[in-house]
């Protein structure tokens, strides 16, 4: 079962580090441009963009888990979990992008 978990784990270790990467090279992260903006009624939307994709992962996270078969053990349960956690990890980081 401790098998099953790290690989959950290196999973999410890997998605966040790949984020971190892409930012870094692509987005030419810096500590200068991590200011926040100023937030009108013209850029209102890109607020919801967040929200939105966040409200998506769990719904498609909580449907993965819905359908799996509450008989079944718990180490027969882990990879559909872990496709759901994968799913909700994926949305909410291309959202970033």
């Amino acid at each position: 079962m401790n098998e099953k978990i790290k690989t959950l784990q290196i999973i999410h270790l890997a998605i966040c580090a790949g984020t971190i990467l892409a930012y870094y090279f692509l987005g030419e992260l810096s500590l200068e441009k991590l200011s926040m903006p100023n937030i009108d009624s013209a850029s209102l939307v890109y607020v919801f963009i967040p929200v939105l994709a966040f409200v998506f992962s769990s719904f498609l996270f909580r449907s993965q888990l819905k359908q799996i078969d509450p008989k079944l053990k718990v180490e027969e349960k882990l990879p559909f979990y872990q496709a759901a956690s994968i799913m909700r990890w994926a949305v909410l980081k291309v959202q970033r992008f």
